[in-house]
């Protein structure tokens, strides 16, 4: 309603008062959707606003605030020091013309994304605009109504309800509704069904809601839909919570509906952004465990692996090979069947699974280690979630935001505010974290700059890649299977990812130097060791992580 014909009238009225004889210094659109003119007087300073941020298209004033430092450009450099002659509404329709010394602004609040700011001349031809310059521009101002009928000639299979709204009285559903109620005919009637007297009675109170509505002084108030929305009224409705009054101005009124459907889609949006974040980040947690709960089941099938071993080793010939697989009769006198490389010998195949057996076990210790904590942050997402759907207010989601260290979703994004490390960080196992560079320059911040003289530095041997350092606060020397797990992932971030295996050269930072003159991301090692790893990160890691 606050762009309805009638609460138009009023606004213009209004505005007229106020700023008839201030000039027009600057006027700028912000964020594309509000176009504001700055207008001064000898006293004061107003902004005249106009918003079209669907479903919130409607004309609004207040004092001066000052312009926006960010998403704002300057339009309409036409009227820039132009006077303001008068403000008016042409016609009974949803369309205010600002009237100066240069050229006429009418802003058109129409639905449906058609509503537009037009900058017209003398002959009523159109010589700036908002949107649609190039359908536009230079041609006449078009002068078309959205009235249909008069209730005199309504189109047959029109009901009473559609007959008032659309009629020239130009109600609407709202104020066509409320004509329904006080004559006692049901809306949903075809009109042609009406009998004389109902339709002579539904026209006399239909005027006489019009009179009320642009009665001077008005009196508007805010009331609230079945819906639960507030809304604002020139008259009081039946069926509808009458919840304040703006007296005498319908503006202060505007401004007052604006304020709050600003502030309800402020918090629609950031329910949906941060429902969206929270979604997200549990199906990732979810997945994460269910990732981690698999290392931990190929961890118990260990002492399966080694029994296979131990009966390999138990075989007269222990320097066969060739065989796919082979049964043999276990300790119990069950049959076991065994897969072997055909390639290696029983022994070597035996190995192997010996080998096999070690990687499950630390894969599910390290698994084991971040369970808890990936089993906490589920609950942890569960219960926000919880919390944003019972949240009624933005206040709500700003405790949950900054929980969750998060910016205002309601911009464009939604990020971490905490400072994010700028190297891929591993929580590996017994209190070791490995950092592992992202791009060349990254590497040279990582090792020259971050690394300390006594962290573990490793790099894949021989192919680019990322530098890592591996650092704990309890050691120096890390153990072997942290080593190996740090080792894989340097090497999974390489080259050599797609290898078998990989050589990955370790060694503390201080033997490590950069030349004078070396290109970015090169260094030399004044001694190192070699470790032989596959490419791999540890169990629940992705490549997002």
């Amino acid at each position: 309603m606050v762009r309805h014909p009638f609460t138009i009238f009023h606004v213009a009225r209004e505005l007229d008062e106020r700023l008839r004889g201030m000039r027009i210094v600057e006027c700028f659109v912000h964020r594309d959707d509000t176009v504001v003119f700055r207008c001064e007087g000898a006293a004061d300073a107003m902004d005249v606003e106009v918003y079209f941020t669907e479903p919130i298209v409607a004309v609004s004033a207040r004092a001066h605030r000052g312009r926006p430092r960010h998403h704002t450009h300057d339009v309409f450099p036409q009227i820039r020091q132009a006077r303001i002659q008068r403000v008016f509404q042409p016609r009974r329709d949803r369309v205010l013309v600002i009237e100066t010394t240069t050229v006429n602004i009418v802003v058109r609040l129409y639905s449906g994304g058609r509503a537009n700011v037009l900058c017209v001349d003398e002959e009523n031809r159109v010589v700036d605009c908002l949107k649609e310059r190039d359908k536009l521009m230079g041609r006449e101002q078009s002068q078309g109504t959205e009235t249909s009928w008069t209730l005199s000639d309504v189109p047959p299979g029109t009901t009473v309800l559609q007959a008032l709204s659309r009629c020239t009285l130009l109600l609407g559903p709202v104020y066509a509704d409320e004509v329904c109620r006080r004559s006692d005919v049901d809306a949903a009637r075809l009109w042609d069904d009406c009998t004389a007297d109902e339709r002579d009675r539904c026209s006399r109170i239909a005027t006489a809601v019009v009179e009320d509505c642009l009665r001077v002084p008005p009196n508007p108030v805010v009331c609230r839909t079945p819906e639960g929305e507030e809304m604002l009224s020139l008259i009081d409705l039946r069926g509808h919570e009458r919840m304040r009054e703006s007296p005498g101005s319908v503006l202060v009124a505007v401004e007052d509906i604006l304020r709050t459907r600003f502030r309800e889609r402020r918090t629609e949006n950031t329910r949906r952004r941060l429902s969206a974040y929270v979604d997200r980040e549990l199906r990732k947690a979810e997945k994460a465990v269910s990732e981690i709960q698999a290392y931990i089941d190929r961890g118990s099938r260990a002492q399966e692996l080694r029994y296979k071993a131990d009966l390999l080793l138990s075989t007269p010939d222990v320097h066969r090979s060739g065989d796919e697989q082979v049964v043999l009769t276990g300790w119990s006198g069950e049959d076991v069947t065994i897969l072997l490389d055909p390639k290696l010998q029983y022994a070597e195949n035996a190995q192997s699974y010996y080998a096999r057996a070690r990687r499950a076990e630390v894969a599910a210790r390290t698994a084991q280690g971040r369970s808890p904590k990936l089993e906490a942050r589920c609950a942890e997402l569960r219960a926000m979630r919880d919390a944003i759907r019972e949240a009624v207010s933005y206040n709500d989601f700003q405790i949950i935001m900054k929980k969750e260290n998060l910016d205002d979703p309601s911009g464009p994004s939604t990020a971490k505010k905490a400072d994010v490390s700028p190297y891929r960080v591993f929580e590996l196992a017994e209190g070791w974290t490995l950092y592992v560079g992202r791009s060349a320059q990254n590497n040279d911040e990582l090792t020259m700059k971050f690394a300390k003289q006594k962290d573990l530095w490793l790099h894949a041997r021989g192919v680019s890649g990322s530098h890592a350092v591996l650092r704990s606060s309890q050691s120096t020397k890390p153990p072997k299977n942290v080593l190996e797990t740090a080792a894989a992932i340097v090497a999974y971030y390489s080259k050599a990812r797609n290898a078998k295996y990989t050589p990955v050269v370790y060694t503390q930072r201080s033997h490590v130097r950069k030349p004078k003159g070396a290109a970015v991301g090169a260094v030399v090692l004044e001694r190192e060791d070699t470790i032989m790893v596959s490419p791999r990160l540890p169990a629940g890691y992705r490549e997002s992580d």
